[in-house]
């Protein structure tokens, strides 16, 4: 099946450019680390962060990619853990990188070795990437990637990559294709809510001052890379099942 980059494209304009959402809040998610905080729907759950290392863990280490690292993740409500749609969380250390290298990091992914190994899996199929898009009012990128998986069919990855002075926060929202659009308003909520406490936000003219490209080209493209192939790992809950993980609610999680 041939993926559709346009209908990508038109698919983050809906957040950049979109309406405000009428999510009711339920709670406020913040991290002191990287000390930032988003608004979590009403009936969503928090995924606790050991069902995310022990599930995609072994995933990862049977598909022949490291292991994602996701600081916690969020779904909706339900008695299993993983179930469309969900967002999941990770940090990035890339403050020495600007915004648009960010981005022009993220455009070049199809040659990356990693993404051609998932490519190459018996798990994906059409593993389609489209073009970033800077949202300089938000100061955050995002993309979306589109993956046909074994035994769920095709799955919607929205990716939001926000710089800040301490690292980078990337949100992974997931669903299945066909009910992307039902989804979207609470997608919409934790993005138009993410913010940095204040001294903490991104800086356009500190970014600039501290990026050095041949830094840039090693640590931070290595992360970014490393965040993608993560990105697509938390996508493949099938194979986890087989995998028989460990938790009270993961051995009938389903997508």
């Amino acid at each position: 099946m041939r993926l559709r980059p346009l209908m990508l494209d038109v698919s983050i304009l809906v957040i950049v450019f979109g309406p405000l959402t009428s999510v009711s809040l339920a709670e406020w998610h913040s991290d002191s680390g990287l000390h930032y905080g988003f608004s979590v729907p009403e009936g969503w759950m928090e995924i606790p962060k050991l069902i995310l290392d022990e599930t995609f863990g072994p995933v990862a280490k049977r598909l022949g990619v490291k292991a994602p690292n996701f600081e916690t993740g969020f779904q909706v409500r339900s008695e299993h853990y993983l179930r469309y749609p969900y967002v999941l969380v990770q940090h990035l250390p890339s403050d020495s990188a600007t915004i648009r290298q960010i981005a022009s990091g993220l455009s070049d992914l199809d040659n990356t070795k990693a993404v051609k190994t998932l490519r190459n899996s018996e798990v994906f199929h059409d593993l389609s990437f489209a073009k970033p898009t800077v949202d300089k009012f938000r100061k955050m990128i995002l993309y979306m990637t589109e993956i046909n998986v074994q035994g769920s069919g095709l799955v919607k990855v929205l990716n939001v990559v926000v710089p800040g002075r301490s690292g980078s926060v990337l949100l992974l929202f997931y669903s299945l294709d066909d009910d992307y659009v039902q989804h979207l308003p609470s997608f919409q909520f934790i993005i138009d809510s993410f913010k940095f406490e204040e001294g903490h936000e991104y800086n356009w003219a500190a970014a600039a001052t501290k990026s050095w490209s041949f830094i840039w080209k090693g640590a931070g493209e290595k992360a970014i890379i490393g965040a993608v192939t993560g990105a697509i790992v938390g996508i493949c809950v099938v194979p986890i099942v087989l995998l028989k993980r460990r938790g009270s609610r993961s051995s009938d999680s389903q997508t």
